[in-house]
């Protein structure tokens, strides 16, 4: 068994104002016996380096050791590998702590016979707590089954030879009242991603990858004065009125995943009336605190937060609903920019693209007068993926279209052959439909957005694989897709399959590939659509709702509620009944009327008259109904 993750963080903190000369140095010369009175010829720098080593280097690849002792905040507390042993170590014992020790030359060293008391006398001296030196130094020991905190502390004097005298004044050796509260054990060693909550990260780490958004947390922005969502895994769906917020969540939620706002020109401002508006998220993988962003009302814009995130997400795709799109991928934006880019630009930040260009591709001026391509768009790149590129490509992208189409349709995505119109250069593709070969750039709305969906998929997962070789690292694990007003131009046959298709998609980019939908919608038939898949833990459902003349945001129990009538008047939706504003209103007053006691027949005759105006033939109303009327003389 291991020291627990809860006790080391807690040692953590006891050992912040002992001098680091105690638990580096100190020890150092007790491995090696160094003799009082006596100098002794020792290597006292490559000793100190090798217990820097072996304690103070919990993230192995950084040069900064992290030190718990004696700081001015977390930040100080890593220290350069290079510079720290040199000039923080040696100045600690040649100048504070000289006066402990014999040193007549430079490689000679031994303790004074009163090196007690003049460590003891240093200012600012503590009795070092040796528990919580103990759990530092010995955080990955495996320890047997029965040990005890005596037991640490009794090896952790053995194995520094620290002797009774020096136990007895330097060292408090009690045993912390907080053990009955903290496990001191766990069954697993405490992993690095773990450690780092309480030591955070060394200045010189790259970020983990592949996260999603965990959680996002509004304080005085929007429309509303708090809002916050823990979002699911794996799907995240959002209902809500038109007006409350939605897209507004959206954006919110893609600025906290990509670091930038997906219009720059229209970032999320706060509350006129807020105190301190803030944005608070987590990515997912990410074992830190939610990191907490806040509006500087003087500069009228937010504080950055890109920098130095313990946690990146994996690639980012936001689908608006204007038909544009903005993607983020790590390999194109975060690791390449240099010190020659800075964020904000084409080339480190997000790829913008109209609905325009994400047919037709994007090319931006570079300083030499020549045209850079971001994306060639789908015209170009089909027929590249068609007859040039290798075939893995467009079978890739045919599987995508035949999986986004409805099973029981008999239109389906099946790509056919080329073709030029007039005034028009390009070779079009064409989709086979059962009438005619038609150009996909003279199709409908609706099949155009589904195209569009499958072309940004298969391009970014392709282009984000190409841009990781070069920089040689390997593809992202992890897609994150945020799609507003999912069934927009959609026919109810493709509402109803979409939301299943696009995570059963993700499959044929690549098998390991896992996503995080993140969709806001209005459509019953897409929240019918979820119910043989919708798994509690793993997904979500979120509704809007204006409570007097607040906003609220919550979580509701997703419930199968089967045909799109019972999804319009559940909870989700609200509607009182799924009929016109006419129909209802003659239901309301037709059951009102058969609750009095002495109906008029006049208004049953009336009522009469406006069902079988607004209400259908078959409704299931008109039994009950018909059987009142004529009990009250009115024949229909």
């Amino acid at each position: 068994m291991y020291i627990s993750f809860e006790q080391i963080g807690a040692s953590i903190k006891e050992l912040d104002p002992i001098n680091p000369f105690f638990g580096i140095s100190f020890l150092a010369f007790k491995q090696l016996s160094l003799p009082v009175s006596k100098p002794l010829k020792v290597d006292i720098a490559n000793q100190e380096a090798l217990i820097l080593e072996a304690y103070y280097n919990p993230s192995p690849g950084s040069t900064y050791y992290y030190v718990p002792l004696r700081s001015t905040g977390p930040m100080r507390r890593w220290v350069s590998k290079r510079k720290y042993p040199a000039s923080g170590l040696q100045k600690t014992r040649t100048t504070t702590f000289i006066k402990a020790f014999i040193h007549p030359n430079k490689n000679e060293w031994a303790w004074r016979s009163d090196y007690i008391s003049e460590l003891i006398a240093v200012p600012h001296f503590m009795r070092i707590p040796v528990f919580h030196l103990a759990v530092w130094i010995l955080r990955d020991h495996d320890w047997l089954d029965g040990t005890t905190p005596q037991d640490i502390i009794d090896y952790f004097c053995s194995l520094f030879n620290i002797s009774d005298e020096e136990q007895r004044s330097l060292f408090d050796m009690s045993i912390p009242q907080t053990l009955p509260i903290i496990p001191v054990f766990q069954n697993e060693p405490v992993t690095w991603k773990n450690l780092r909550q309480s030591t955070g990260s060394p200045p010189d780490e790259s970020p983990d990858e592949g996260g999603g958004l965990e959680s996002l947390e509004l304080i005085g922005v929007g429309p509303a004065r708090h809002m916050k969502l823990d979002l699911a895994p794996r799907l995240n769906l959002i209902t809500g009125d038109n007006g409350l917020g939605k897209t507004f969540l959206l954006e919110c939620a893609w600025w906290a995943l990509s670091g930038s706002w997906a219009d720059p020109e229209q970032p999320a401002y706060p509350r006129s009336n807020s105190a301190r508006p803030a944005i608070v998220y987590k990515i997912s993988g990410n074992t830190d605190k939610p990191k907490t962003i806040y509006f500087d009302k003087n500069l009228q814009q937010w504080s950055s937060h890109d920098d130095k995130r313990p946690v990146l997400p994996g690639i980012v795709i936001y689908a608006r609903v204007d038909g544009s799109s903005v993607i983020w991928d790590p390999a194109k934006h975060y690791w390449t920019a240099d010190s020659e880019r800075t964020r904000g630009t084409e080339t480190s930040d997000a790829i913008r693209l109209t609905q325009n260009e994400l047919w037709d591709g994007r090319a931006i001026p570079l300083s030499n007068g020549r045209m850079q391509s971001i994306c060639n768009g789908l015209v170009r790149d089909w027929i590249t993926w068609q007859f040039i590129h290798p075939k893995t490509i467009f079978e890739t992208f045919s599987r995508v279209l035949g999986k986004l189409s409805p099973s029981h349709n008999e239109i389906t995505l099946i790509p056919g052959t080329p073709i030029k119109l007039p005034r028009d250069d390009r070779e079009v593709p064409r989709l086979k439909l059962p009438y005619d070969d038609v150009p996909v750039t003279l199709l409908s709305a609706g099949i155009k957005r589904i195209l569009s969906m499958a072309y940004l998929l298969v391009w970014t997962w392709e282009s984000h694989k190409e841009a990781a070789k070069h920089i040689g690292k390997p593809a992202q694990s992890k897609i994150v897709l945020i799609i507003d007003e999912m069934e927009a131009h959609l026919h109810p046959q493709w509402q109803r399959v979409i939301v299943p298709a696009l995570l059963e998609v993700v499959k044929e980019l690549e098998q390991h590939l896992e996503i995080q939908l993140i969709i806001a919608t209005h459509s019953p038939l897409v929240m019918a659509s979820v119910e043989p898949i919708f798994d509690n833990k793993t997904d979500s459902l979120f509704t809007l709702d204006l409570i007097g003349k607040d906003l609220e945001v919550k979580e509701v129990p997703y419930v199968k509620h089967g045909s799109v009538n019972s999804w319009l008047t559940s909870e989700v939706f609200d509607l009182q009944r799924a009929y016109s504003v006419e129909a209802e209103m003659a239901l309301v007053d037709a059951k009102n009327l058969q609750l009095t006691d002495h109906p008029d027949p006049e208004q049953v005759k009336l009522i009469s008259q406006r069902l079988i105006e607004y209400l259908p033939s078959i409704d299931p109303f008109w039994p009950r109904w018909k059987f009142f009327a004529e009990k009250h003389g009115v024949d229909l």
